[in-house]
């Protein structure tokens, strides 16, 4: 299983003192500034090594704080993990990272980074496989007990593939980047755990409650911990009968530079309007060994892919080409649930209108809806869509798994 953060990135290094604040970690143990000067230009190399800690109090709005010395006047800059992940990465290829310093009176000036022999790229987190894992599909998504015996199986399978399995919650109003086992047991039997959109990021720190994390939630901590592969079930979307009725996952996919690997989205949503509203946002859907968008349960949506791949290196190059050219939309790699467990669209749809009809009867609506019809058809299917739903969960995690290698290779 996976770690619970914190996790030590560098060396440990003693007789240093360490700095936190609230929101960030700030490390000036291990920063050193060697400040030259070339004619006109202030240029100053900061030389990271020693200890930096990520995951300590790493949580929405979170970033990394470093300190560097630029005639003498001490400035910050806030990084995100994601931006220091893009630029080890770099470091590892072979290339110069560099990160801009404001240096006063409005001039910003190019920093590059250089890092200390006694540190390893590969022992760094950002260097290694790590998947991110939405826990709502365990909090609210799948009945007790199969909630958690799935999500441990999809950490196995990440971890089986060569990944680093990182489920994110919260745990008493704090985020929790890799949880343990205990606290995945105790999420997966707790009642009232809080389904955590982004709208609820800034209200749960103050509530202090446990809570499960959405597509959209999940996408946002993962990017700031630099995570850039995600895996779920699938995402949300436009409702049937309630076009005004779009789900947060949808806005955050096109804002938040990240790549999730999916079944498409969930079956019960107006699939055309989801499609529509994914182009017309700028993400790139791209078929995984399919020219068809799957829905969910389903194999085939009818509806096209922007990019057809047959390996997990090809979408690490798009990661890489998105990250180049600055785009700040996510990759959505959609994968048909395995054949053998998806089920006929014709019956699906015949449960599902049942499903819908009840839940109008029952005036059940909102974030309550999702659910409701999910248990519904998994009684009206005998199981079977549950069987669908851990198949394509795992199936998911083990691609994510593939592309999140293939991009730490690169």
């Amino acid at each position: 299983m996976s770690e619970p953060v914190p996790q030590s990135v560098f060396p440990q290094n003693s007789g240093k003192r360490q700095n936190f604040r609230r929101g960030a970690v700030r490390f000036e143990d291990g920063a050193r500034i060697a400040h030259q000067r070339h004619q006109r230009h202030d240029k100053a190399m900061v030389e990271v090594y020693a200890r930096l800690t990520l995951g300590i109090a790493f949580g929405p709005g979170t970033g990394v704080t470093f300190l560097v010395k630029v005639d003498e006047i001490i400035q910050e800059d806030e990084f995100t993990g994601s931006q220091l992940a893009h630029q080890f990465r770099l470091l590892q290829r072979g290339g110069t990272p560099h990160v801009k310093v404001f240096c006063g009176g409005g001039h910003f000036h190019t920093v590059p980074i250089s890092l200390h022999p006694d540190v390893f790229l590969p022992n760094i987190p950002f260097m290694q496989a790590q998947v991110a894992l939405e826990t709502t599909v365990m909090t609210h998504g799948l009945p007790r007990p199969q909630n958690l015996a799935i999500m441990l199986e999809m950490m196995d399978a990440v971890q089986n593939r060569g990944g680093v399995p990182k489920p994110i919650a919260f745990i008493n109003g704090e985020v929790r980047v890799g949880l343990s086992t205990t606290e995945l047991e105790m999420l997966a039997a707790t009642s009232d755990v809080r389904k955590v959109s982004l709208r609820d990021l800034p209200v749960i720190g103050t509530t202090k409650e446990h809570g499960g994390t959405t597509v959209s939630a999940t996408l946002h901590i993962a990017h700031r911990a630099g995570i850039p592969v995600f895996a779920t079930g699938g995402i949300g979307g436009v409702h049937r009968d309630a076009p005004e009725d779009v789900s947060a996952d949808l806005p955050a996919l096109a804002s938040i530079p990240g790549c999730v690997v999916c079944a498409g989205a969930k079956s019960i949503l107006d699939l055309p309007r989801t499609r529509e509203r994914l182009e017309t946002d700028g993400v790139t859907v791209i078929g995984w060994k399919t020219d068809r968008m799957p829905a969910f349960y389903t194999e085939d949506s009818g509806l096209d892919v922007d990019v057809r791949v047959e390996t997990p290196e090809e979408v690490a190059d798009m990661i890489q080409s998105r990250d180049l050219l600055g785009l700040n939309a996510s990759l959505l790699v959609v994968c048909p649930c395995p054949s053998t467990d998806a089920l006929d669209a014709g019956e699906f749809e015949e449960h599902l209108e049942c499903a819908l009809d009840l839940a109008r009867v029952k005036g059940v609506r909102g974030k309550a809806l999702t659910p409701f019809l999910l248990n519904c058809i998994g009684r009206l299917t005998e199981g079977r869509s549950l069987s669908a739903n851990r198949a394509l969960l795992l199936n998911n995690a083990r691609i994510a798994t593939d592309i999140a290698n293939a991009l730490a290779r690169t």
